[in-house]
């Protein structure tokens, strides 16, 4: 008997990859309504790897705007700019709206893979957005944002930021509620849909004021589509899921394309009352049937464009709660969460879709309980294999919630503070969550990159279906050719005459 390694040949874009590692961040820039709501913004930068490396920032134009230097456990924070009226790259005020930019938005490069996490807080608002790396790039994407019920403030909107990779792109952005208004340095415009033309390094903001009602949800579902990469991030500065309340919170990520969208999510409760602590799905392809907590019937069935959220009370758990949500097409999942019961406090995040190649470790997430050197209450939400040991900064973890109609367990994880390396003997993924009074900032540390670096690890003896391009086996010893099946679900991958090496 012969034993057989398995290796990939790794093609770009063929798979979903372990974390929000990357050598390359691009994060387009975002409008408030307020710029009272956009003060302090800062870039965390953190990486697994010991060798002491620069990472340079620039912005679109490739104006060198810092360097610095990180290392495993040696994260750096760089101030991007306070408010949006200074000159900010990444905020932009009402006369950069609707308008190419060519200085706007970061484009953050270094020589060894690294997290990229935007931390943003005001008197009253804060959120943070981590970056998804050149998984972000893609032509084909669905736009979300909170699903607004009412204005209940003269501060709420939607914002979207588009970032070209590449010259000569062209970008449309259609599929959005009739009466769907963007505003424009002065005035306003309706058009049924929008073509925008940019090159690479360059910006675009489109936002809407939510006192137009169709600017509540309208933008939600979206399709902007183009003939280059771009990257988008999109939100409310400010919003809110609440259904009745007028308070409002900031609520912003970096989105993916739909060619890193899967199935499977698992979402772990925050702190806020049910009316805050709502999931919602947006689909790309018709008659998507949304199933929640391993379910044999679908809750909801929605098409293209079309958007459900999930009642709260499918939240399920002792120590803490957790909710699987389960779609028969690959779907966008949002989590409204808070960091209190009060309608103030809340904050918006893009769900990586939980599946058999996430890593086992994050390796760090900076100061988990700052911004700045303003404190809030740091924790960790943490998903792994249902058995799987978890420790955080070497500390062996407990409990460990199942999650329903799936072989999974969820950790959340409050106290915390400083620098956290989490573990586990399973995949994993990580999110952070900061909250004190009526601000709160999260998001995922894992779950979205482009292309895996190395060989692949398989975890629970699992390849993922319909994501490998093709694969190379290496025997130890003997002479080919050899036969070798392995079952992906319900296909069969066979390969014939292997090549020894």
């Amino acid at each position: 008997m012969y034993r057989l390694s398995l290796y990939l040949f790794l093609f770009l874009y063929s798979l979903n990859g372990v974390s929000q590692l990357d050598s390359m961040h691009y994060l387009p820039p975002l409008h408030s309504r307020a710029n009272t709501n956009i003060a302090d913004h800062y870039l965390y930068l953190s990486t697994p790897e010991s060798t002491p490396f620069q990472v340079t920032i620039t912005n679109g134009a490739g104006t060198v705007l810092s360097t610095e230097t990180i290392s495993n456990g040696n994260p750096a924070m760089y101030t991007v700019g306070n408010g949006q009226l200074a000159g900010s790259p990444l905020f932009i005020p009402r006369a950069d709206v609707y308008t190419t930019l060519t200085d706007k938005g970061l484009i953050v490069e270094g020589d060894y893979d690294f997290f990229a996490e935007i931390r943003v807080q005001a008197n009253a608002q804060a959120t943070s957005f981590t970056g998804k790396g050149r998984a972000a790039g893609g032509k084909i994407f669905r736009l979300g944002g909170f699903p607004q019920v009412n204005n209940g403030s003269d501060q709420n909107n939607f914002t979207v930021g588009i970032m070209s990779l590449e010259d000569n792109n062209t970008i449309d952005v259609t599929d959005y509620t009739p009466g769907v208004t963007f505003v424009e340095p002065v005035g306003t415009t309706s058009p049924a849909s929008l073509t925008i033309n940019l090159d690479a390094g360059e910006t675009f903001v489109l936002t809407g004021y939510s006192d137009v009602p169709e600017n509540l949800d309208g933008i939600l579902g979206a399709l902007v589509e183009s003939t280059g990469n771009i990257v988008i991030s999109n939100g409310n500065l400010t919003g809110t899921v609440h259904p009745t309340s007028s308070s409002r919170d900031n609520g912003a990520d970096q989105i993916v394309p739909i060619k890193q969208l899967d199935k499977n999510h698992v979402l772990i409760e925050g702190n806020g009352s049910p009316e805050m602590e709502r999931p919602f799905v947006i689909a790309h392809s018709n008659n998507t049937d949304v199933f929640i907590n391993g379910a044999a019937t679908p809750i909801a069935t929605i098409n293209s464009g079309e958007y459900f959220v999930v009642p709260n009370t499918n939240y399920q758990g002792t120590a803490h709660k957790n909710m699987f949500i389960q779609t028969s097409n690959p779907a966008y999942v949002y989590q409204a969460l808070a960091g209190s019961t009060s309608p103030a406090n809340g904050d918006l995040i893009l769900v990586p879709p939980i599946h058999c190649r996430l890593s086992n470790t994050i390796d760090l997430i900076p100061d988990v309980d700052k911004i700045n050197n303003s404190t809030f209450n740091g924790a960790i939400f943490i998903t792994t294999v249902a058995g799987a040991n978890v420790t955080i900064n070497g500390v062996a973890q407990g409990g460990a919630e199942p999650v329903a109609g799936g072989n999974y367990e969820t950790y959340k994880v409050t106290g915390l503070s400083g620098n956290q390396v989490i573990s586990s003997t399973g995949s994993i993924m990580v999110g952070l969550f900061g909250y004190s009074g009526a601000v709160s900032f999260s998001g995922y540390y894992s779950g979205f990159a482009d292309t895996p670096k190395g060989d692949l690890t398989i975890f629970n003896d699992e390849i993922c279906q319909n994501e490998v391009d093709s694969l190379m086996f290496i025997g130890a010893d003997g002479t080919a050719p050899y036969t070798f099946s392995y079952t992906i679900n319900e296909d069969t991958l066979n390969a014939t005459s292997l090549e020894i090496q």
